[in-house]
């Protein structure tokens, strides 16, 4: 029997009517269904009644499904009873039949086999099975109307006490309405309305983000079926703008604030006064500009969003069912307003809500527990103001019982802890306090309720994310014990909320907006209780995150090998996923819902962690395994915090050395930074002084940082001349070059940095452990594949970009290249050196030839974008080649790159400890080593650096990539012919 050719070449497309079932008897039970299985694919046929005169129940009812012909077919037979109860739905009637797709393909049309222990009597279930991919329309009763019914009998019941496995049957039930209604049908839309809802419902019950990116991506769908002009597109705006405020919640995603506000202005427009869903429309609008004076601070929103709460709140008669939900918004505008501009009559007002709404939702109410907190921060806030202990103690309690009856997945819990612990602390720092408050409640109850956002597991949000930070500030404000374990939480949770973002460019713009210094100020806070190696730990997490979200993608699955077929497996399905996961975060292709693969991703990373010796997989790494980067040489952190400024001294074979920079606080580092940047942003900064002011900013860089470093890599670590460090600098001092560090006075003797140790950068501890352990793979692949030490060499040049940039030629990039092949003794019988310039510099050109080389040199244009650090770029005679379209490359061979070109070691200042530059992304995408250049580079003198940097690479017995950094150093101090400003703009990176 042949089947249809899909996707995949071992899954078959295929059709089951599920005829007839055939009982002995006649059974009480009136109506019947049927759930069909295929691997993880569950679909349900309509309700069946028996034949008045005869023990049958006819479907006839076709279903379509793709599947592997190895999946397994379970089949099982349920009763729908006349009054549902929570059993209802637990098991089938009779045992589950079990078959394979193979099998039922290879049975013939027709299958029939028994039903053991249906209700105690025989029966028979017919079915036909063919390769049809063209599903038939049922025969023989009403299905539409039928499983309608059936799905109206569902809903009242999980309205009433919230089923879950009557959710998921009612789901079932809605998708098998779909599989009936086509597009074309007119109750197409209304099934997705209400299946859009059920996914909805479900995330609300159990928190799980699938659900919600399922009713969205429904929510979506019937948008589209339903277009401007259609009778339900104001619903359909309605609809979907109810799912991303969900998510917005969750994400704080600035563009799904962006769409809400647009559906929800166009279903205003299109519900005018009178119309039957004006009320609606106002309140959703409403909530939606509230929203975005949140995120924006312009009170023109507020008052619009107070005004329309105002309109809606009159719509209804007082204590009508929409009553309550109108009156907790407009509490909360009016909330927002009084702290805004402190008009008592605002907070009164909001009381008098909070009051009436609490009064429409009793105990047992479910909107009971919001009520209790929009009451209790009318109190908390009313506390403040007038330092009211009653008003406190009321918020307090209030808000205890709202904790108390909400579940820990539920959206409103992170709120509920960050006011209650709020108000405790509130109520003690009350004048008098101490004696009226003396028995209640302690700051100690504060922090164990914040602890409280430990309990949340993966049910991340915005709130949660703000609660947890909440949490930070008032533990460093209040000196309290908690402070370490809630940077630690803090930490976990930014982690987890960054990746719930799509796209990199989403996760960048996550940080820009809600990240301030986190990782900075959790290593200054351990470094000051000295522990050290969590120092460490914390900075670790907290920086590089784009960098680390991508790097679980590649993560070596060899541990996976000892664990027999199930590694294997474990192994491919993390390929598979890590892959698709890769290119949907960078743009670059694939149809299957982010959300969708990233949870089956995450399913499959869970198993692994189960299995022996892989616990800690994917999880942040211990001071012991990050030690390992030191391998080589000291990596230096460079920390500046507002709290304080410190270094620390990474060493492979001994604990971290703690450098105090006491001396130097964190105002004159950002005085500092600040004036830097102005000089290397400005070519005519400081005019004639130029040289001697940036000779000023060295020489403070090395008094009040480099140089106590030093002391201690002399004396403490009595670490030889001329050997390796790596300096892992963040905030405002990744802009600085400490390569560069030194006296640099015109006379004297005194030496500068680079005449005492070599320098090179690492974005992460993590980056350079990944980075030894891909050289170290490299080097294997050669000695086992016999290659011999000719290293190929490539030079990419473009003097003439494509014009659509809009840039001048570069003359200098010919000889630049012709130098490097004539002028650095190049030793042609170990070096295959090729070129490619001209019309050959094309994007794909470039990219080709970085793949196919172990070295490679490119001169031309380049630029950092300063908002969107993944377009930044390099000029190609095509166009542009990002950063983006770097890392979605993969350079197994690639060793050494030399980027002569503006910018590319420069970084993002919004984000200054994601690294994102040019330089970095090389590395990323597989360079073991990179030179890149902190500002910008003038080429007509670069080429002296550049032709003693190879000279002196060539010079060695072996070609090793591993010498560039000593190159460079060498290079740097061999050309006093050179500026110190164009000498010291190139930086090495990497190993």
């Amino acid at each position: 029997m042949s089947s249809r050719s899909t996707n995949h070449s071992d899954r078959v497309t295929f059709q089951i009517t599920v005829n007839q079932l055939t009982l002995s008897t006649q059974l009480n039970a009136k109506d019947f269904r049927i759930t069909i299985g295929v691997g993880e694919l569950s679909k349900i046929t309509c309700a069946g009644q028996q034949s008045k005169d005869r023990p049958v129940i006819t479907w006839n009812h076709p279903f379509l499904f793709t599947a592997p012909p190895s999946a397994d077919i379970v089949i099982a037979v349920w009763t729908l009873p006349e009054e549902l109860t929570p059993e209802w739905n637990k098991q089938p009637v009779g045992e589950k039949m079990v078959t394979n797709v193979a099998s039922l393909l290879a049975s013939g049309n027709i299958w029939t086999c028994n039903v053991p222990g249906l209700l105690d009597h025989p029966a028979t279930l017919s079915t036909t099975c063919n390769t049809s991919d063209v599903l038939s329309s049922p025969e023989g009763h009403d299905c539409l109307s039928t499983l309608w019914g059936f799905c109206d009998k569902v809903y009242i019941f999980i309205r009433g006490c919230s089923n879950m496995p009557s959710l998921f049957t009612k789901i079932e039930v809605e998708q098998a309405l779909l599989d009936l209604c086509p597009e074309s049908h007119a109750d197409h839309t209304t099934i997705l309305d209400s299946l859009g809802f059920s996914y909805s419902f479900c995330y609300d019950k159990e928190g799980k983000l699938s659900d919600l990116n399922r009713a969205i991506e429904i929510g979506e769908k019937r948008l589209g079926l339903c277009p401007s002009g259609h009778p339900e597109h104001a619903t359909a705006l309605g609809e979907l703008s109810t799912f991303l405020h969900r998510m917005y919640q969750i994400q704080g995603n600035q563009k799904d604030l962006d769409r809400m506000i647009e559906m929800d202005q166009k279903r205003f427009d299109l519900c005018p006064s009178g119309h039957e869903h004006h009320a609606t429309a106002l309140g959703n609008l409403a909530v939606t500009l509230r929203l975005r004076y949140n995120e924006q601070g312009d009170v023109a929103d507020l008052n619009r969003a107070i005004e329309m709460g105002q309109q809606r709140l009159d719509h209804y008669p007082s204590g009508h069912s929409y009553d309550n939900t109108a009156l907790g918004n407009l509490a909360l505008a009016l909330h927002d307003r009084y702290n805004k501009l402190g008009n008592v009559v605002d907070l009164n007002r909001a009381i008098d809500l909070a009051e009436q709404r609490l009064e429409l939702c009793p105990p047992g109410h479910p909107e009971h527990g919001f009520a209790l907190y929009n009451l209790a921060r009318s109190f908390s806030h009313r506390h403040n103001l007038l330092k009211s202990t009653s008003d406190g103690l009321r918020a307090y309690n209030l808000l205890k019982e709202a904790l108390r009856i909400h579940p820990v997945q539920h959206q409103g819990f992170a709120l509920i802890i960050s006011w209650l612990a709020y108000t405790i602390l509130q109520l003690n720092s009350s004048p008098g306090s101490q004696s009226s408050n003396q028995l209640l409640v302690k700051v100690e109850d504060a922090f164990e309720t914040y602890k409280m956002v430990k309990t949340c597991g993966p049910a991340v949000s915005l709130d949660l994310w703000k609660t947890a930070q909440n949490w930070v500030r008032n533990a460093e404000k209040y000196n309290h014990s908690s402070v370490l374990e809630a940077y630690q939480t803090s930490l976990n949770i930014l982690v987890h909320f960054t990746s719930l973002h799509t796209s990199l460019d989403s996760m960048h713009q996550v940080l820009q907006a809600r990240v301030a210094d986190l990782a900075n100020d959790a290593f200054s806070c351990a470094v000051w209780h000295n522990e050290l190696q969590m120092a460490v730990e914390f900075l670790e997490q907290g920086r590089g995150i784009l960098w680390n979200q991508l790097a679980r993608f590649d993560m070596s699955l060899a541990a996976l090998e000892g664990h027999g077929r199930k590694g294997q497996d474990l192994k491919n399905s993390f390929t598979r996923l890590s892959s698709s996961l890769r290119n949907l975060a960078q743009g670059s292709g694939g149809t299957e819902p982010y959300w969708r693969v990233r949870d089956e991703w995450q399913s499959v990373v869970d198993e692994i962690r189960c299995q022996e010796g892989l616990s800690r997989f994917l999880l942040p790494p211990h001071f012991d395994d990050l030690q390992r980067a030191a391998e080589d040489g000291p990596v230096i952190i460079i920390n500046a915090s507002e709290y304080d400024c410190d270094a620390l001294v990474v060493l492979f074979d001994r604990p971290p050395i703690h450098v105090p920079l006491e001396d130097y606080p964190f105002e004159d580092v950002v005085r500092l930074c600040n004036r830097f940047s102005e000089l290397i942003q400005d070519p005519h900064a400081y005019g004639d002084n130029r040289e001697c002011w940036l000779r000023s900013m060295l020489r403070e860089l090395w008094d009040n940082v480099v140089e106590p470093i030093v002391d201690v890599l002399q004396n403490d670590v009595q670490l030889p001349l001329h050997s390796r460090i790596w300096w892992c600098p963040t905030s405002y001092f990744t802009i600085l070059p400490f390569h560069a560090a030194g006296p640099h006075r015109m006379k004297g003797n005194q030496v500068n940095l680079v005449d005492l140790y070599v320098s090179s950068y690492t974005p992460s501890l993590s980056c350079l452990i990944r980075t030894r352990e891909r050289a170290r793979s490299q080097r294997v692949a050669y000695l086992s594949s016999g290659s011999t030490e000719t290293v190929s060499f490539v030079a990419v040049g473009q003097a003439m970009p494509s014009k659509d940039l809009e840039l001048s030629t570069l003359p200098s990039v010919e000889h630049e290249i012709m130098r490097i092949r004539q002028e650095t003794n190049m030793p042609l019988d170990r070096v295959a050196f090729e070129s490619v310039t001209g019309a050959g510099a094309t994007v794909e050109g470039a990219i080709q030839a970085f793949k196919s080389h172990r070295w490679a040199h490119l001169a031309c244009h380049g630029a950092q974008h300063s908002e969107r650090p993944f377009e930044s770029w390099f000029a190609m005679g095509d166009g542009k080649l990002t950063l983006m379209g770097i890392i979605q490359e993969r350079y197994t061979h690639s060793e050494l790159a030399f980027l002569s070109a503006c910018h590319t070691a420069q970084g993002d200042r919004s984000t200054p400890d994601e690294v994102l530059h040019l330089a970095a992304g090389m590395q990323f995408a597989g360079f073991n080593g990179v030179i890149g250049t902190l500002w910008k580079v003038d080429d007509a003198v670069a080429h002296q650096v550049v032709t003693r940097f190879y000279r002196k690479m060539f010079e060695q017995p072996v070609l090793d990539s591993e010498y560039a950094a000593m190159a460079l150093n060498f290079a740097v101090r061999h050309s006093p012919e050179v500026s110190l400003e164009k000498r010291i703009v190139f930086a090495h990176i990497g190993l």
